[in-house]
């Protein structure tokens, strides 16, 4: 059995003639779904809505932001994820980023809405770049990037080939 991506690289650095064990993700829109998203909202079929395994919210209207997995030859993967999810994986990647080194930043994970601001599109415009500066703060780290956590919410087996014998 092939090992799962595990050295994230960043956009601008990404090429498809990498190995299978590099990958690079884009986030870079969103969609908002009034009830539970069907597997089959979008035309491709390697899309992949969350997982109730990562923790979340479950209330309905709701929106997700749209992840890209790119790695090696094979064709992206999307999955959709709500900020409640983004928030599982932070409470779930390894402290030792979110500041214990002295010599890194901890990680900082874009705030919550509150009670008092509506949610419209163009709060889902801004917060879909504050997950994107989240995301990428997280997999530049190399003990991040390769968490099972990652693994979990970025779907990264799904790149796995399984040799049959």
């Amino acid at each position: 059995m092939a090992e799962r991506p595990v050295m994230y690289l960043e956009q601008e650095d990404w090429s498809p003639r990498y190995q299978d064990t590099f990958y690079t993700v884009r986030l870079d829109d969103f969609q908002r779904f009034a009830s539970t998203p069907k597997t089959a909202t979008s035309n491709n079929d390697s899309d992949s809505l969350p997982s109730s395994t990562l923790g979340g919210k479950t209330n309905f209207p709701a929106y997700y932001y749209k992840i890209q997995i790119f790695c090696g030859r094979h064709d992206p993967k999307v999955v959709f994820r709500r900020y409640s999810q983004f928030k599982w994986l932070y409470q779930n990647i390894p402290l030792s980023t979110t500041g214990g080194d002295p010599s890194e930043e901890p990680i900082q994970f874009p705030p919550g809405n509150g009670c008092l601001c509506s949610q419209n599109d163009d709060f889902a415009k801004n917060r879909t770049e504050q997950l994107r500066e989240f995301l990428n703060e997280a997999l530049v780290r190399r003990d991040v990037a390769r968490d099972e956590a990652v693994a979990q919410f970025l779907e990264l087996d799904s790149f796995v080939k399984t040799e049959k014998s």
